[in-house]
This record gives C-alpha cells, sequence and structure tokens, in this order.
C-alpha cells in the first residue's frame, strides 16, 4: 500500500496537489461549523466534488488509464470545473464558513492608503457607454480564461509553459477564495451606496452582467479580486513565453484585456482599490511561485522516469529523449 502512494507521489504533478488540498480544506472547514440542513447540503456537494477530481487525478496518475481518451479528457475537465464549481458552491458555504462583513474595514483602509475610493472618483465618467464598455471587459474575464489557458494545456508540446499556467490559475483561485472567508465583504456597490450620485446606467452588456453576477458566484468574493489576480497572473506567463508559437501572436491581447478588467473592478463598483492591490499581489507571488515549482516539479518526475505530467489525450506530448520538452 504504502509503495503503490509512493508510486502515485511520484507521477502526480504540483497543480494536482493544490486541487487536492483545496478541496479537500472546505469540507473540512464546513464539518467544524454547527450542524444544520444547508450545512450538511453544501457539504455534501463539496464532498462529492472532492471525490469526483480525486478519482480522476489518481486515473490519470494509473498505468492502465494513462491513455485513456475519457480519463485524458475528464482530468482536465476536472481540473478546469473544479474552482469554478467551488466559487459558484461558496454562495451556500461563505455564509457558514463567516457571516461577518469587512466592507467599512476595507472601505477605511482605503481612505487611509490611498486618500480616495476609486468607484466613487470614476462615476463622473460612467456613463451609459463607458459602462458598457467595461461590463463587456468584466465579463471577457471567464473568455479569457478558456481561450488563454485551455490551448496551451491542451495543444501546447511546452510542458513547463502548460504547467505555469495550470498552478498560476488554479493557486490564485484556491488562495484568493479561501481568503474570501477570512475578509468577506460586499463591495462598495453595496457597501457605500449613499456615497454615489445614484446607480450605474448601462445597456445590453451592463444588464447581462447584472444578470450573470447576480445569478450566481460567492456573493462576498471582493478581497482578493480574482478578477484582478487571474489576468494578472496570465499576462505574467503569457510575457515569459511570448516568443512562443501559441504566445507570439496573441499574448499582446492580454495585458490590453487585464487592464480593461482591472478598471471595470473599480469603475462597476465591485472591488475596493485594496482588493485590487491584494490582487496584483496574489498574482505576482503564484507567477513566481509556479515558475519556480513548476521547473521543480518536472525534474522531480523526471529522475522517476515519468516524462509527461499530463494524460496523453486528446494530444500526445511530445518529449525528446532526453526528457525535456520540445
Amino acid at each position: 500500500m504504502l509503495q503503490r502512494l509512493a508510486v502515485l507521489w511520484q507521477r502526480m504533478a504540483l497543480y494536482d496537489v493544490v486541487v487536492a488540498v483545496y478541496l479537500a480544506a472546505i469540507p473540512a472547514a464546513l464539518a467544524m461549523t454547527p450542524a444544520s440542513a444547508v450545512r450538511d447540503r453544501v457539504l455534501h456537494q463539496h464532498i462529492v466534488l472532492l471525490a469526483v477530481v480525486v478519482s480522476f487525478i489518481i486515473a490519470a496518475r494509473t498505468d492502465a488509464c494513462q491513455s485513456s481518451r475519457f480519463v485524458g479528457f475528464g482530468y482536465r475537465i476536472a481540473l478546469a470545473g473544479s474552482m469554478a464549481a467551488t466559487y459558484v458552491l461558496l454562495g451556500d458555504a461563505l455564509p457558514l464558513l463567516n457571516s461577518g462583513v469587512r466592507d467599512q474595514e476595507l472601505f477605511l483602509l482605503d481612505l487611509d492608503l490611498f486618500g480616495v475610493e476609486p468607484a466613487i472618483l470614476l462615476q463622473r465618467w460612467a456613463s451609459p457607454a463607458v459602462v458598457d464598455w467595461f461590463s463587456a471587459f468584466y465579463l471577457s474575464y471567464f473568455a479569457l480564461l478558456t481561450m488563454f489557458l485551455m490551448p496551451p494545456v491542451l495543444f501546447s508540446k511546452n510542458e513547463r509553459m502548460s504547467g505555469e499556467l495550470a498552478v498560476v490559475v488554479l493557486l490564485t483561485c484556491a488562495v484568493g477564495q479561501s481568503l474570501y472567508v477570512a475578509v468577506p465583504g460586499f463591495g462598495p456597490l453595496y457597501a457605500t451606496t449613499e456615497a454615489f450620485d445614484g446607480p450605474l446606467v448601462g445597456q445590453w452588456w451592463f444588464e447581462l452582467m447584472n444578470g450573470i453576477v447576480s445569478g450566481a458566484g460567492a456573493k462576498k468574493d471582493i478581497f482578493p479580486s480574482l478578477h484582478t489576480a487571474t489576468p494578472a497572473g496570465l499576462t505574467i506567463v503569457a510575457f515569459r513565453y511570448r516568443h512562443g508559437p501559441l504566445m507570439r501572436w496573441v499574448w499582446p491581447l492580454i495585458p490590453f484585456a487585464t487592464a480593461n478588467i482591472i478598471i471595470a473592478t473599480l469603475l462597476l463598483r465591485w472591488h475596493y482599490i485594496i482588493d485590487v492591490v491584494a490582487g496584483l499581489a496574489l498574482a505576482g507571488t503564484c507567477a513566481f511561485i509556479a515558475a519556480h515549482a513548476t521547473a521543480w516539479d518536472i525534474q522531480r518526475r523526471r529522475k522517476g522516469g515519468i516524462l509527461s505530467a499530463w494524460p496523453r489525450w486528446p494530444f500526445e506530448l511530445s518529449v525528446r529523449a532526453h526528457g525535456q520538452p520540445r
């Protein structure tokens, strides 16, 4: 049994560990909250999610399943979908884990550190056309994740780049969502309503964004701003690999979209500036960890004779004889 666990550990990638630890931490924390029908339902949902994702991780690391198309596809979807699923489930989990609200502290911290609250300052430029522009970019966050994460993970022969992207996104989401529990809040839109001249007025994109945000999500998910941290982390990795075949032509679009998304979080009154600063700090930290930890992780598995961290579907990762990605 111990030998099998040692072999499994040798074959696991760093991002497997990040996801498994985070998904296990949530039900562990929920189990320590007072029992209730809601708690039991949410706990059950998280346990099921943990079981599904861990099952695909284990299957992807076994000899019998390495070349399975179903396992290879399911493994990638399980990793990518795990953070999206936990974010949606946090809508019910967050009030159980922390019923408090830190909006007043965050607002005063903005004033003490920066002397201004950007959401209030930017309202003078918040015309319907401007609101709609930034609403579209706020929603583009999800498209950005899909367009710039999945192709490298699915198509790239550069295991280090795809590994760094996976670690940056998964680690950023895991840490960020954990901090939501420690520092819950609703943002300037709800906390400082009296400071604004009136509600925002937009057009089609604004209405679509409001409908999506109000219908799903963790609700008290402001510190740090993952709308800042995740695109900023992708920007750092894209810049590092800007000369590669997949990034060469598209990487300049990432910082442009990232800048607009960050402005959108402030102008649309979702975040305090301290949330954005914390998001940038989280992005830089996770990108630094990803660059060094991914290189270490590849070498660790190479020493054990494991050439690729990705199951061989749908595109086999091509590896040279000396074990370095092409």
